[in-house]
C-alpha cells in the first residue's frame, strides 16, 4: 500500500493578547465552518482534548483553560469523517521567530481524492477548510500561513527559514497568507491581490490570501479552473500579467510537429484520421482551425511512416499518408499530384506548445516491423504494398 500524506496546516504568529481566548477562539472558527471537535458519545458538549499526552475532556472553557496554562495542546477535529488534529504551542512566540503558535495536521490527502468521492464534495471539504484558515487569519493577524501537503519528492516546503527580510519563501503552498511582512517582497498588497491564483482574498485585518489551486494536493479539480497564468512566475519571478498572458498566446499559436525531427528516410508512428472520420468539419488542412480538445481515441490509424522531404508517407507501400505541418499550424510545401485535399490525414499527434510536446523517442521505429513505445501500446496497422488506405482509391498514390 502507497504511503499517504495529510493537509499541513502552520501559523506563524507574532504575539497574543489573550491565550485563553486564543484557543477557544480557534475550536469556535473551525466549528463554524463545518470542522467539529471530537466529543464523548455519551455527551456531545464536551471536549476531547490532549496536555503532556495525557487525554482528557472537559467544556471548552476547560480546555481552553488547561492548553493556556500549559502553554501546549491537542485537540482532535474532523471534517467529515477525516482527522485534523489541532496543536496549540503557546510558547513558540517567545523563542525561535520561525516556530508556529497553531499548527493543523490532517486531513488525509484521501480526503480530496475525486477518484473515491464526488468533485462537489472535495470542494466543499477545501472551501471549509480554505474559509476556516481565513477566519483564523483575521482573528490571530499571523505574519504568514501556509497550508500544503508535504510530499517528500517536492524540491522545498513553503515556509521560510526565518521572518523577512532575513528570509522568503521559495514556492507557494495550496493556500498562503501574506501578511504586512511580505508585502513588499511581492511587489506590495495591491499587487498580491492580483497574483493569478484560483482565488485570492483581501482580509480584513490587511493579509492577502492566496488560494494557488482549488483543492489541496498534486492535481486541481477542473470544475473552476484557475487562470491560466503561472502565480508562481506573476509572484516569484515579477513577471507581469501582461507579459504572463502575452507569452501564453505564444505558446498557444505555436504549433509543434514532432516529425519535423525525423531526418529524411527516418521512420515513426504516427497517430492519424480522416477528414470523414473527424469529429468536425473543416475547409482547409489549417490546424489553426482544429480544436483543442482531439483525443487519440478519435483516430483512424496507427501507421508506420517515412520521412521524405516535407511529406510523410506510408514506410510498407509508399501511399501519401500526409505534410508536415510548421510552426504557425500550416502544412508545409504543396499536396503531391492526384491527392486530392480530402485525402491528406490529420496527424493527432500535431499539438501547440501551450499543450505540451511528445518526445520523438515515442513513436521512432528502427523498422516497420519493430513497433514504437506508442504503436505497441495503441496497436500499428500495417497496409500492404499495392494496397491502399483509402477505401474508394483502388491504386495508393505513392512517392515518385
Amino acid at each position: 500500500m502507497s504511503e499517504s500524506y495529510s493537509l499541513t496546516v502552520l501559523f506563524f504568529i507574532d504575539e497574543l493578547q489573550d491565550d485563553v481566548r486564543f484557543v477557544q477562539r480557534t475550536v469556535e472558527l473551525l466549528r463554524e465552518n463545518g470542522i467539529e471537535t471530537v466529543s464523548e458519545a455519551q455527551d456531545e458538549t464536551a471536549t476531547r482534548y490532549e496536555i503532556d499526552g495525557e487525554e482528557q475532556t472537559g467544556s471548552l472553557a476547560d480546555a481552553a483553560t488547561d492548553i493556556a496554562n500549559g502553554k501546549d495542546g491537542r485537540i482532535p477535529c474532523r471534517i467529515d469523517d477525516y482527522r485534523v488534529e489541532v496543536r496549540f504551542d503557546l510558547d513558540a512566540m517567545s523563542g525561535d521567530e520561525t516556530d508556529v503558535a497553531l499548527t493543523f495536521r490532517g486531513p488525509d490527502e484521501s480526503a480530496f481524492d475525486e477518484d473515491d468521492v464526488s468533485r462537489a464534495v472535495v470542494r466543499d471539504r477545501a472551501d471549509r477548510l480554505a474559509d476556516a484558515i481565513a477566519a483564523l487569519a483575521i482573528e490571530t493577524d499571523p505574519w504568514l500561513v501556509v497550508g500544503w501537503i508535504p510530499y517528500p519528492y517536492a524540491d522545498s516546503h513553503p515556509f521560510p527559514e526565518g521572518r523577512p527580510p532575513k528570509s522568503g519563501l521559495e514556492r507557494l503552498g495550496w493556500v498562503t497568507v501574506f501578511g504586512d511582512p511580505f508585502h513588499g517582497r511581492f511587489g506590495g498588497r495591491e499587487r498580491l491581490l492580483e497574483a493569478p491564483a484560483w482565488n485570492v482574498r483581501d482580509l480584513a485585518n490587511g493579509a492577502v490570501l492566496v488560494r494557488q489551486q482549488e483543492t489541496p494536493g498534486t492535481g486541481r479539480s477542473d470544475a473552476t479552473p484557475r487562470p491560466e497564468p503561472s502565480t508562481y512566475d506573476y509572484l516569484f519571478e515579477g513577471e507581469s500579467l501582461a507579459d504572463l498572458q502575452a507569452e501564453i498566446d505564444r505558446q498557444k499559436s505555436t504549433y509543434i510537429d514532432p516529425f519535423r525531427d525525423l531526418d529524411n528516410g527516418e521512420l515513426a508512428s504516427d497517430i492519424v484520421m480522416c477528414e470523414a472520420h473527424a469529429p468536425f468539419e473543416f475547409e482547409e488542412m489549417e490546424y489553426t482551425s482544429f480544436p483543442d480538445d482531439l483525443d487519440r481515441s478519435d483516430r483512424c490509424h496507427v501507421l508506420c511512416v517515412r520521412r521524405d522531404g516535407d511529406k510523410l508517407w506510408e514506410a510498407n507501400n509508399d501511399e501519401f499518408i500526409r505534410r508536415l505541418v510548421d510552426a504557425d499550424g500550416h502544412p508545409i510545401g504543396e499536396l503531391p499530384e492526384a491527392v486530392p485535399p480530402d485525402q491528406e490525414m490529420i496527424s493527432l499527434l500535431v499539438t501547440t506548445e501551450y499543450d505540451g510536446d511528445s518526445s520523438l523517442d515515442l513513436y521512432r521505429m528502427e523498422s516497420p516491423d519493430d513497433p514504437s513505445v506508442t504503436a505497441g501500446l495503441l496497436g500499428l496497422q500495417r497496409v500492404d504494398e499495392g494496397e491502399s488506405i483509402w477505401q474508394d482509391r483502388d491504386d495508393p498514390v505513392m512517392r515518385q
